[in-house]
């Protein structure tokens, strides 16, 4: 199974999240539906290099750091080559901002650590209340450390 989850990173807490039996594409995909049902503005994103240029279009009006594929060109819409061409000018900062996403890495690893790397489950409620109760839990955890 695949999940996806978009956290806040002031917080550390869950905004939305995805799964997905197929794969992570669709996860993906759930977890915007979820953004945009509860019309979540984002500010910035920070995502790995297997999603690309589709991502800024998911995305419009927000900042967003990717590292481009090794095969990534510059061609493409101006939002896509105004972000290549601040990673070529200021790498450093970009990186800077891009690698905050190690955060999101640490926080989905602790909660598999938590609740279990394996959901065992076949029928797809119960899945989805799986993942629900483990963004439950984190979140929960992660709002009394704030206290």
């Amino acid at each position: 199974m695949y999940s996806f989850f978009i956290f806040d990173l002031s917080s550390n807490l869950i905004v939305a999240y995805g799964y997905s039996l197929k794969s992570e594409r669709e996860a993906y995909e759930m977890a915007l539906e979820v953004l945009r049902d509860l019309g979540v503005q984002v500010d910035s994103l920070r995502a790995d290099k297997y999603y690309s240029k589709s991502t800024l279009d998911d995305f419009p009006d927000s900042e967003v750091y990717l590292i481009p594929k090794s095969n990534a060109t510059i061609k493409g819409g101006k939002r896509w080559r105004e972000m290549i061409l601040r990673f070529m000018k200021y790498p450093l900062e970009y990186l800077e901002e891009y690698f905050k996403r190690e955060r999101a890495e640490c926080l989905i690893s602790s909660i598999k650590r938590r609740t279990g790397w394996i959901i065992n489950k076949v029928r797809e409620e119960r899945i989805h209340l799986t993942v629900l109760a483990r963004v439950v839990i984190h979140d929960l955890l992660w709002s009394k450390a704030l206290d």
